[in-house]
């Protein structure tokens, strides 16, 4: 049911709100939905995981697609529980706390041979006037150049993900989004209910794919890490050009396709996505209906509160974790 929540998220932004997306770049549809890759992004806004979501679901991706995310998501209702359920990676942001955790649950995805298309953001946070400040802070020690659309990406956790999903073969390529936002950018949740000169949702949101075959990239840590820096001289460069465009949309690279798939493919899935809102509408009148017996109030009260002390002490994401290490203990005996 997490994926009902999660498409239901995706198809309302471009459906109900009517954001459109417009896709450019590398075509990595239909062929390719299933293989299994690092999708790295920008992080511009606190909303911008659910115009990607709205792609995956008009490509029927959702099955396989999981985000690392700061943990502080995984207490947030109503998004903290379908998260855990799905598999999402929730980072403390402490490398020395992260790197462990990191290693299980790659470890777990490599292991079961799971083709997940694993959604990071290098940035590690998205861009506002105070991680701004931050990340020219650190590359004026550093000494890199500055960034006017981008935070500097964080190297260390990029490269070892990229070490560990390829340690396992469990890596094809790694799919590099570059986001940009038509008219106005959508900030925070106040974009869904708010429109005016300075808050609302975008006319459009345009995203531009770029595929790099894993095996292509460098395999030495220092090579790919710069690797990763170049890659977001060449993003800050395409959003320079997107946003100083009278009429902003990503231009044609070298080696792209000319004609990328439209926004009528997703007419393909809408029976698939009426039946998620269906269902969604079907359960939230039903738990309504049920919260109107005392018993299925306090029923619901306790599973409530049951599955927030889980989340507490140590997570639904990492049950799977448990269950699995145990699992594969009891084999080696």
């Amino acid at each position: 049911m997490q994926w009902t929540w999660f498409s239901f998220l995706g198809w309302s932004a471009e459906t109900i709100i009517g954001t459109p997306l417009v896709i450019s770049g590398d075509n990595i549809t239909p062929e390719l939905k299933n293989e299994r890759a690092l999708v790295i992004m920008n992080h511009r806004t606190r909303l911008d995981w659910v115009f990607l979501l709205g792609f995956w679901l008009r490509e029927f991706r959702l099955w396989n697609f999981r985000a690392i995310v700061k943990d502080d998501l995984k207490y947030m209702l109503p998004f903290g529980w379908p998260m855990q359920l799905a598999g999402f990676i929730f980072l403390a942001r402490n490398w020395e706390q992260d790197r462990s955790y990191l290693h299980q649950v790659l470890g777990h995805l490599g292991q079961t041979e799971y083709p997940a298309q694993l959604l990071v953001f290098p940035e590690g946070t998205d861009k506002t006037e105070t991680t701004t400040a931050r990340s020219n802070a650190y590359a004026a020690k550093e000494g890199l150049k500055k960034l006017d659309y981008l935070l500097h990406p964080r190297k260390t956790g990029f490269v070892y993900i990229v070490n560990q999903m390829r340690s396992y073969r469990n890596i094809d390529a790694i799919y590099d989004l570059t986001m940009g936002f038509q008219d106005r950018i959508p900030q925070s949740e106040k974009s869904f209910f708010i429109h005016n000169d300075k808050i609302g949702m975008p006319s459009a949101v345009h995203l531009h794919f770029k595929r790099y075959d894993i095996n292509n990239l460098p395999t030495d840590e220092t090579e790919l890490g710069n690797w990763l820096q170049n890659l977001w001289y060449e993003k800050d460069e395409r959003l320079a050009k997107f946003y100083q465009d009278p009429s902003p949309s990503f231009k044609q690279e070298n080696g792209e396709p000319s004609v990328h798939i439209p926004k009528e493919s997703s007419t393909t899935v809408l029976g698939s996505q009426v039946f998620g809102v269906g269902i969604w509408a079907l359960l939230t009148m039903t738990c309504i209906y049920w919260l109107s017996n005392s018993f299925y109030f306090w029923y619901t009260v306790v599973g409530w509160v049951v599955l927030q002390g889980i989340t507490y002490k140590f997570g639904i994401d990492k049950l799977e974790l448990k269950f699995h290490y145990r699992e594969h203990l009891e084999k080696k005996k």
